[in-house]
């Protein structure tokens, strides 16, 4: 009995011995946890870093008096009224895809329309605002570029001259835009008589 003791004590003093060698420093050490150099903390500045702001300056905006913006409107009335825009050619909705067969009725159309001969010198003899000179000085130079290339389109379209027509009612639409763009300037909303007047749809009339 206290042979088997002794040995039994003898037995349990080994395994600690063996325990004890194993967590010593002779053990392989664990394995090293890699940090990742991006870590959450700098990303968001890295990031805000690289990437530049990508918002619109706003538009600047000179109104022109509401007495002024009543006359203007007065004139853009009336030429929406023309009896003659209803006359379009069914085809005018999209004029860089008329034939050369059928640029001398678009043309007749367009010398038709009273906004298209009368624009520039409307516009011209109204008072100057009040407000809004800048934008109003603005416009008046579209209206003019707008007017040259519109009696250059229909002196294309009646000479069915398709590669002419073409260049300068590309050109017209730039010059609508320019004129739109400078009414929203002036104060003339998007949906100002004006506006619709130059909208981009060529069989409005313009």
């Amino acid at each position: 009995m206290i042979a088997k003791s002794a040995c039994l004590f003898a037995t349990t003093v080994g395994v600690a011995v063996l325990l004890s060698a194993c967590s010593s420093g002779d053990a392989a050490p664990p394995p090293a946890v890699t940090v990742s150099a991006t870590s959450s903390s700098s990303a968001p500045g890295a990031s805000a870093a690289s990437s530049p702001s990508t918002s619109a300056a706003p538009v600047k905006v000179d109104p022109v008096d509401a007495a002024f913006k009543a006359k203007v409107d007065a004139l853009c009335q009336r030429w929406l009224a023309d009896p003659n825009r209803s006359k379009a050619p069914f085809y005018m909705g999209n004029p860089l895809s008329l034939t050369a067969a059928q640029l001398p009725e678009a043309g007749s159309w367009w010398d038709s329309l009273a906004v298209n001969h009368e624009l520039v010198g409307s516009m011209s003899q109204l008072v100057a605002p009040a407000k809004g000179t800048d934008s109003w000085s603005s416009l008046l130079s579209d209206f003019k570029a707008f007017q040259d290339r519109m009696t250059a389109s229909i002196a294309a379209a009646k000479a069915s001259d398709l590669s002419g027509w073409s260049t300068q009612v590309s050109a017209t639409e730039s010059a609508k835009e320019a004129i739109r763009s400078d009414l929203t300037r002036g104060g003339f909303s998007f949906n100002d008589p004006c506006q619709i007047v130059f909208a981009r749809d060529a069989s409005a009339g313009v």
